[in-house]
């Protein structure tokens, strides 16, 4: 996609698309079948779906180099609220994997966001 990007974000970028992708689809049918995450932190099921359905669209609007800021800004909004409803459910350690992806969403999101404004990487 961004062949101009350094290495180490090639590796973010995939991994995010690839995550989000394969995983997603996992947590609705886990979350269809057990409804663990809703109960855990409260939601409706529907909730859920809405949130890994979003995760799985966004995750391919990477591939559109116009696009790729939006859903990078939407992941990341996404991880974050995760973040906090770890913390809302006093259990903060949980959500340093969603910390961690917001970290590296924003990091991407920066040399995409320069990319995309003509500000040069």
């Amino acid at each position: 996609m961004y062949s101009d990007l350094p290495k180490s974000l090639h590796v973010v970028y995939w991994f995010l698309f690839l995550s989000y992708v394969l995983v997603s689809p996992v947590m609705i049918v886990v979350e269809y079948r057990e409804h663990f995450v809703s109960e855990r932190f409260g939601y409706v099921p529907e909730f859920i779906y809405l949130v890994a359905a979003v995760q799985v669209l966004c995750a391919l609007l990477l591939l559109s180099r116009a696009l790729a800021i939006w859903s990078l800004v939407i992941l990341t909004v996404l991880s974050a609220g995760a973040v906090w409803s770890h913390i809302s459910i006093a259990s903060p350690l949980t959500g340093l994997p969603a910390l961690a992806y917001t970290a590296l969403q924003i990091w991407l999101g920066i040399y995409v966001y320069r990319d995309v404004s003509g500000r040069g990487l």
